[in-house]
């Protein structure tokens, strides 16, 4: 309905679908969401509200039609809605799109602000579909605002649009390599309209938190157990046998304990010997949900059913363990790698009489490395450095004293220093699957294998101009070495 106040769903319309009650067949249903369908532009993530009825759409003639608790939910939750619905007021210059996009649906928002408040035009959401689940979640954003400019082309075309997201989706898309494939199509036709970014923090309104909110997935509300966190492990050798237990309970608190064995133990046995103590303790505490994780994949595999127990000894323990697991609501078992299992590993070593080499030595980064301001800096934010290196900083991460540039998309790539980026460019240009590729192909190369330095493109040419095998086999420069001026007949 049309009036001087904007455009609002008339209260017929309103009273129609209120006294719609709950589908008995297939084609009920699909004549209740034509009729939501008809007033989808002024219900904020529709695409969401009305998941639950899609099993349903898609039973065949010889299935039965069950309507269940979730869909009587969604039906509920579009009738409140409809309680108090938005008002859609006409076109005021400039536009502002909110964007928004999680791992089943995006959304977005075109509004404008009248008289100092941001009122709402249109709303725009789909369903992702199963290979657009599979997107990074700045090429879900870039989809959805591909999506909502083509939809809502006719508004934006008269005026310039601002675009509100977390991340820059049309800087991440101008600054990619090579604009092919999906990207490219949309940075085209993206191309007609008049696009500027405008970060999400930046924006103070109530239309932003009502979008993020109506946005949220159904997985928020969902309370689960918080499990015990157990970490597990056995040690043999030829001082002594012990057994060892990190345990971390759903507060946080860390217990750790270690026990000796007995001496005829092997170390798959006195694995076994620790997994199964600590879950004789937790059985007695009255633990509902554990998550276990241990560094011997044999034993991890073996409870996980991946491994068949074939030893006699091993089997006895092993039964013993399957029993006791299933008397708990939820149990995860998962293998780690033993650089996460430090700390039991260290217990279990300490209790057999075990003591590995000490004195190991760090290696520090030369004087002259361009990374040593950098990581020194991470290390301790507090330090006073200029503010060149405050600024580069924020775009590297540092990973267990190692550094990594951070990309515009979330990618981590490893820095390298002087020697190391002279043997990769090697091995790229002139290594066994090398092409002698020139400069720029050699550096895109380089940042897709995951490796970056500041210098990238400056060294590739360096290389690349002195590189013997070009000089030799390359195409011949056939140009004059100086200008030639055309000679006329007399």
């Amino acid at each position: 309905m049309v009036h001087e106040r904007g455009i609002e769903i008339s209260q017929k319309t309103i009273a129609a679908i209120n006294k719609v009650v709950a589908p008995e067949t297939k084609v009920e249903l699909q004549s209740l969401i034509g009729k939501i369908n008809f007033i989808r532009r002024l219900i904020a993530n529709l695409s969401g509200k009305i998941q639950p009825f899609s099993p349903l759409l898609k039973l065949k003639a010889d299935q039965k039609f069950v309507w269940g608790e979730a869909q009587q939910r969604a039906l509920d939750e579009i009738k409140q809605y409809l309680t108090s619905p938005p008002v859609l007021v006409q076109k005021h210059k400039p536009f502002k799109l909110y964007l928004s996009a999680d791992e089943r649906a995006i959304g977005s928002a075109l509004i404008q602000e009248f008289e100092g408040k941001e009122r709402v035009i249109y709303f725009v959401s789909r369903r992702l579909l199963d290979a657009e689940t599979r997107y990074s979640p700045v090429e879900r954003l870039c989809l959805c605002l591909y999506f909502s400019c083509t939809k809502l082309r006719h508004y934006l075309l008269s005026a310039e649009c601002v675009v509100v997201s977390k991340d820059d989706v049309i800087k991440y898309m101008l600054s990619l390599p090579i604009l092919s494939g999906r990207i490219g199509k949309r940075i085209l036709a993206l191309f007609e309209f008049d696009l500027r970014y405008e970060s999400a923090k930046a924006v103070k309104g109530q239309v932003m938190a009502d979008f993020v909110v109506q946005h949220c997935g159904p997985e928020l509300g969902i309370v689960d157990l918080v499990p015990w966190t157990l970490f597990f492990d056995g040690s043999s050798c030829g001082v002594g046998f012990g057994i060892s237990i990190v345990l971390v309970s759903p507060r946080g608190a860390t217990f750790e304990l270690s026990f000796p064995i007995e001496a005829t133990a092997t170390n798959n046995q006195a694995e076994y010997q620790a997994l199964l103590k600590r879950i004789q303790l937790l059985q007695e505490t009255g633990a509902d949900a554990i998550e276990i994780f241990g560094d011997s994949m044999l034993v991890v595999n073996q409870l996980i059913g991946i491994y068949e127990c074939k030893d006699d000894i091993l089997r006895v323990y092993h039964e013993e363990c399957c029993q006791l697991l299933r008397e708990f609501r939820k149990v995860t078992i998962e293998h780690v790698p033993k650089l996460y299992n430090g700390d039991a590993n260290r217990l279990a070593q300490h209790t057999s009489g075990y003591r590995p080499i000490e004195g190991v030595m760090t290696l520090e980064l030369p004087a002259d490395d361009w990374r040593r301001e950098i990581v020194e800096y991470l290390e301790n934010p507090s330090k006073k450095v200029s503010r060149r290196i405050r600024f580069q900083a924020t775009k590297y991460v540092l990973l267990e004293r190692e550094l990594y540039y951070r990309t515009i998309d979330g990618v981590l790539l490893r820095c390298l220093d002087k020697e190391e980026a002279n043997v990769l460019m090697g091995e790229i240009h002139e290594g066994v699957c090398g092409s002698h590729q020139s400069a720029y192909k050699m550096k895109w190369v380089i940042k897709r294998n995951g490796y970056f330095w500041p210098t990238m493109l400056e060294d590739c040419f360096t290389y690349y101009k002195g590189c013997q095998g070009c000089q030799k086999f390359g195409n011949v420069q056939r140009a004059p070495a100086s200008a030639m001026n055309p000679i006329i007949k007399p």
